[in-house]
């Protein structure tokens, strides 16, 4: 009959229970918010490992210009590039940027868009099927840096603007 208590389970026991109370005092006794940047090495944080912010932003776009470049055969088709050049309102119809963006047909039915909403407080950056589809945010500048998120375009309104919701997930 073999022994229970041998010193091999006791000495891990004994350790167990160390790394447990261990890990319990350090639960209660560190005070929140209290690990900052002098605790943390060098490319030990990843992208997702921060916090980020996420909000909702309603923007209106009114046509200014668009210059379309129609390629053979006539009409929609691949390889057609329009170009465009918008102007963004808010809620209450006031300028607040601009919208510049070009998008190449694929099909007669659909095309790929890269644009640029150009805001007093930075720039955001948008690729996918875009005006009245949907867009992948793929980055900003001001208070736009590293943002992600979508862009979901609506029909016109009867005043000719075009609604743009994003919902943006930006770093802190």
């Amino acid at each position: 009959m073999r022994r229970l208590f041998t010193f091999a389970n006791v000495v891990s026991l004994i350790a167990l229970f160390i790394a447990l109370g261990a890990g319990a005092y350090a639960a209660t006794a560190v005070p929140p918010n209290s690990v900052g940047s002098p605790q943390v090495r060098n490319g030990s944080l990843r992208v997702r490992d921060l916090a980020v912010k996420t909000s909702t932003l309603r923007v209106f776009a009114k046509v200014e210009s668009a210059a379309l470049n129609d390629t053979s055969p006539a009409g929609a088709s691949q390889g057609d590039v329009i170009g465009f050049k918008n102007t963004l309102l808010d809620d209450q119809g006031h300028a607040i940027g601009k919208l510049d963006g070009f998008c190449v047909f694929v099909d007669p039915s659909s095309r790929t868009c890269t644009e640029s909403y150009l805001l007093p407080s930075g720039k955001i950056n948008i690729v996918g099927t875009t005006g009245f589809g949907e867009g992948t945010v793929v980055g900003g500048t001001g208070r736009f840096a590293g943002a992600t998120g979508t862009v979901d375009g609506e029909p016109p309104r009867p005043d000719g603007t075009i609604p743009n919701l994003f919902k943006l997930r930006v770093p802190r």
